[in-house]
Parts: structure tokens; C-alpha cells; sequence
């Protein structure tokens, strides 16, 4: 065994590492959060034209499809570039992304308002492509090769991401006077954010805790020490965590060896987002309260941010809280985990019987705003319980040399739920 396995290892003082990893969780899943919550920006914006209504259909679409293809390269770029590489070339491109993104809010767009809609789907495009997908999956390899309690950090703290966009958009709305003017603030508040884990993840390295866990179990840096010496030299051969896997060094068995051992919680995660984002936020952000005839802020412009994205948010980090003491199913029933993902399916149909603007087919069940908040509570504790339970138990099925590709996997199950419920929610909204 090596001499850094073999050593004592270090402890995480005041649950700094912890705590570094819900601020990283938080600024991985800002943009997507952004864009989404920010559909009353964007509504304004269009105000007029066929996309009003279903921006956030075409928003979640132009974020989700570009990760597919870039989760493929995140998995073959693990033990080619230094993942501490890979999250500051992300993070500055987010930087620069979002920086355009609030130009742009603050121009008038009164004239060119088709310009403006590609415009914004070419900006989120690339941010997906250069910026998030690397980002989100070299955190959750990274988080992976920690223990699991810090794969439940990093995703609590995408979470939070929730929360902290829906806060801020509801404050640039009642503070600002225009969409441009809330839209500027709002896009600023994430700049910000992202700086400061720009900063927080190069001093990552200084720290001993993470520093032990990088050197030993980052797949980048222990294939560099194999290319220099001997497998005997560095690994004893008495030591199961280093059994042998027929080819390992090529990356399609390697990552056949990973599917084989992680398939149900891999499609339990697939099918966790791919049910959620059916309905969120494009059904959901289309509710309408029963009171909104009242002309109160809190019935009319400030329903969905509230009632939708604010409940969603803290229902989800609720979730993801539940599942640091409550872990069931355990890790190796991941049967009884997908069955618990697929069966969220049934929340549905609910959404689509609420009083959801405009419908043209389906009748209105559920006409109660207390009814429509319960589904969204259910959607997003579930929500977070079910994802939480599949980002920690992924890594965790597979040797630890191999628990960075599990991450990484488990997160492209991640993106292509994402990209497949987006996608069958414009056949649900033609239902209505």
C-alpha cells in the first residue's frame, strides 16, 4: 500500500471542506436556476410574440441537449485533464457568460425581440457547452472521491442554488420598476457568486483534508503515477480496493465495468430528473392562483416565484437534508431506489389538471392554490430525497479508483433526465 493510504488521515477542521462544497454545489447549478426562475424576465422581453408563453420550454431545451454531448467528453476528459483544471476554465467561462447575459438585460430590446430570443438561446447554449457541464461534472467526480457525506453537501448546496435565485428574483422584482432593471441585478448577484468560488476552489488544494483525498483518489493524478511506476510499487497486492478489472486502462471497458456496477441507481437518477422536469417549470410555472382577480402582488405577479420556485427550492433542500440521517432504500438496493424514482410519475397528471394558463384541451381539476402548493412541495422533496440518495450512492458501488467516473456518470444521467423531460414536456403542454 502507498505511503499516503498508509498514513493517518486528516480530519476536516470546522467542517470547512464541507461547507466549501455547498458554496461550489450552489455556484454549479446557478445558471441553470437563473434562467429558469428568471422566466418573468424573459416573458416581458417577448411580450407579444409565440415564444411568451413557452420560454421556459425553449430555455431548459437550449441549457439540456448541449450537456449530452459534453457529459460524453467529461467522461473521456477524467484522466487527460486535471479536474482542478477543467473547474477554473468553466467557471471563468460562466464568469463571462453571465457578464454578456446582463449587458444585454440592459439593453432595449423592444425592436428586435426575435434577435433577442436567439441571441439568449445561443448565450445559454454556450454556457451549457463551455461552462456548466464541465463545471457540474467535475465537481460531482470530485465530490465522489470524498465520503458520501460531501456528495450530500455538494447536492444540498445545488439546492440552495434554488433558494438563493428564487429569493433574488422576487427582490429584483418588487425593488426594480422594469424587467431590464430586475433582470441586470439579478444576472450581477450570480457573477458574484461566481467569483467568489473561483477563489474558494483554487485555495482548495492549500487545504490538508482535500489535498490527502485529491492526491489518492483523483483519477487524473493516480493514472500519472501509474505511467511512473510499477503497478506492485504502488498498490499492494493484497489491497480489494485495487482488484483487478480485465482492460481498465481503456476507457470504454472501464466505464462499462462502472454501468454494470451502478445501472439502477444511474436510471433511478435518470428517471428522478426526467420526471421532474416533465413538469418543472414549464407546466408549473404556467399556474395561475384562483385569486389572481384580487390584484394582490402575492396572487398575481409574484405567484410563480413564490408559490412555484420559492416552494420548490426549500422543498428540495428539505429533501436533500432528509437523506443525511434517513437512508432508505440503503446502497445496495438500488432496484428498490429506481422503483421509488419511476414511481413519482404519478405527481404527473396532477399537474396537469391544476389551473394551468392557457389550456385548450384538458379541463381544470384542481382549481386550489393550496392543492397546487402541496404538489410542489411532494415534487420537490422528492425530488431532492430520491436524487440525493443516487449522487451518493453511485461512487459508492464501484472500487474508490473508479468512484470519479461514477460521479461523472451518474451526472450525465443527470443531464440527459434533464434533456428527456424537457423534451417530453412540449408534448404535455400540447395536451392541455
Amino acid at each position: 500500500m502507498s505511503s499516503k493510504s498508509a498514513g493517518a488521515k486528516p480530519t476536516d477542521r470546522y467542517n470547512i471542506i464541507y461547507i466549501v462544497f455547498i458554496i461550489l454545489g450552489t455556484a454549479s447549478t446557478l445558471p441553470v436556476h437563473i434562467f429558469y426562475t428568471a422566466s418573468s424576465y424573459y416573458k416581458a422581453k417577448l411580450k407579444g410574440t409565440r415564444y411568451e408563453h413557452v420560454i421556459e420550454n425553449y430555455l431548459m431545451l437550449a441549457y439540456s441537449l448541449p450537456t449530452l454531448f459534453m457529459g460524453v467528453i467529461n467522461l473521456m476528459l477524467l484522466r487527460s485533464f486535471d479536474v482542478r483544471k477543467r473547474l477554473a476554465f468553466s467557471v471563468i467561462m460562466l464568469i463571462i457568460f453571465f457578464t454578456v447575459t446582463a449587458i444585454l438585460a440592459k439593453l432595449d430590446t423592444t425592436k428586435w425581440k426575435m434577435t433577442f430570443f436567439i441571441l439568449s438561446l445561443t448565450i445559454i447554449s454556450l454556457n451549457s457547452v463551455f461552462g456548466s457541464t464541465i463545471y457540474q461534472g467535475s465537481l460531482f467526480g470530485l465530490a465522489s472521491i470524498f465520503p458520501k457525506e460531501y456528495a450530500q453537501a455538494l447536492i444540498t448546496g445545488q439546492a440552495l442554488a434554488g433558494v438563493f435565485t428564487a429569493i433574488v428574483n422576487i427582490l429584483s422584482l418588487i425593488a426594480s420598476h422594469s424587467a431590464s432593471h430586475s433582470g441586470v441585478a439579478y444576472f450581477i448577484c450570480g457573477i458574484i457568486l461566481l467569483l467568489v468560488s473561483l477563489i474558494i476552489q483554487l485555495l482548495l488544494k492549500k487545504n490538508a483534508f482535500a489535498r490527502y483525498y485529491m492526491e489518492l483518489n483523483l483519477e487524473y493524478d493516480t493514472y500519472q503515477r501509474k505511467k511512473l511506476l510499477s503497478h506492485e510499487d504502488e498498490f499492494s497486492e493484497t489491497d480489494e480496493e485495487h482488484e483487478r478489472v480485465p482492460n481498465e486502462d481503456s476507457r470504454i471497458y472501464r466505464i462499462k465495468h462502472i454501468i454494470n456496477k451502478t445501472w439502477p441507481v444511474v436510471l433511478a437518477y435518470f428517471f428522478c430528473h426526467t420526471i421532474t422536469f416533465c413538469v418543472f417549470p414549464s407546466i408549473s410555472s404556467r399556474a395561475v392562483s384562483v385569486y389572481h382577480q384580487s390584484h394582490s402582488k402575492l396572487t398575481g405577479p409574484l405567484f410563480i416565484p413564490v408559490a412555484c420556485f420559492v416552494v420548490f427550492a426549500v422543498a428540495d433542500v428539505v429533501g436533500r437534508l432528509i437523506s443525511r440521517w434517513i437512508l432508505m432504500p440503503s446502497q445496495n438496493q438500488g432496484l428498490s431506489l429506481l422503483f421509488m424514482s419511476i414511481s413519482r410519475i404519478s405527481l404527473i397528471p396532477l399537474f396537469l389538471y391544476c389551473n394551468v394558463k392557457p389550456r385548450q384541451h384538458l379541463p381544470v381539476k384542481i382549481y386550489s392554490d393550496i392543492a397546487y402548493i402541496i404538489l410542489i412541495l411532494l415534487l420537490g422533496i422528492s425530488h431532492g430525497y430520491v436524487g440525493t440518495l443516487c449522487a451518493m450512492y453511485a461512487p459508492k458501488r464501484v472500487q474508490a479508483r473508479f468512484s470519479e467516473s461514477a460521479g461523472a456518470l451518474a451526472y450525465f444521467a443527470l443531464i440527459a433526465g434533464v434533456a428527456t423531460g424537457t423534451a417530453i414536456s412540449f408534448g404535455l403542454i400540447a395536451i392541455i
